[in-house]
């Protein structure tokens, strides 16, 4: 029996045959393996994402908080090559067991042109279509202008959510934030000297016109700590 939650479905299928990586590699080699197979596994949420784009206000809350996990999945995955994925710095928004899952969302973006995803804690998956040419479709912008020496920096999770949360951006920092991995130690986000200085000036910007007093004080601690994960590289 097919369950519908907003424009999604969950899908269950006839399980494949496993194949040696999925059995045999460790677990983030076996997941990212599994999602650039074709076809579905198991129960996954199969969505195309015109239908969570322009929502009217009185859209129910959870179709959409799916549509923003969804959107940033998008992002995450289509800064990537095709036929490539990661480990992305989306958290996953499940609550099995009414507790937050605090696991990373794993993208794929499939040759047929979709975008395959799981939750590489609680297995929570799924597939998207009808991303491309959407404003989440990353997969055309260029941040080729931004020069400087590539920097990797490690920031905590907060912070990156913070960073994430941002109104506006610039080609440069969009690339920055989307191409951001998650691991056990933090938010690991790779990109030239500018683009992180231009980072770091959307959100003194966004800081300086914000009224909420405790956001606005989360902003400014976020420019402080990244112009000092900046000096510090």
């Amino acid at each position: 029996m097919n369950t519908t939650i907003g424009a999604s479905q969950a899908i269950p299928l006839v399980q494949s045959q496993p194949c040696r990586t999925c059995t045999t590699g460790t677990a983030s080699e076996s997941l990212a393996h599994r999602l650039s197979l074709p076809g579905y596994r198991s129960y996954v949420f199969v969505s195309d994402l015109r239908h969570f784009l322009d929502m009217p206000d009185d859209a129910p809350s959870p179709a959409r908080r799916l549509g923003l996990q969804f959107a940033a999945i998008v992002r995450a995955a289509s800064v990537r090559p095709v036929g490539t994925g990661a480990r992305s710095a989306v958290g996953c928004i499940r609550r099995p067991g009414r507790r937050p899952c605090e696991g990373f969302i794993m993208v794929f973006r499939r040759t047929n042109g979709e975008i395959a995803w799981s939750c590489d804690t609680c297995g929570d998956e799924g597939v998207i279509t009808g991303w491309e040419g959407s404003p989440t479709d990353l997969s055309g912008v260029d941040d080729s202008y931004a020069d400087g020496a590539e920097l990797v920096l490690l920031v905590a999770r907060e912070l990156y959510e913070l960073i994430r949360g941002v109104l506006l951006l610039d080609d440069a920092c969009e690339l920055l934030v989307a191409r951001a991995e998650g691991t056990a130690a933090g938010i690991v986000l790779k990109g030239s000297t500018a683009a992180f200085e231009e980072l770091i000036e959307y959100v003194a910007s966004e800081a300086n016109a914000e009224t909420n007093h405790r956001r606005m004080r989360s902003l400014d601690e976020a420019c402080t700590a990244l112009e000092a994960a900046l000096v510090a590289a």
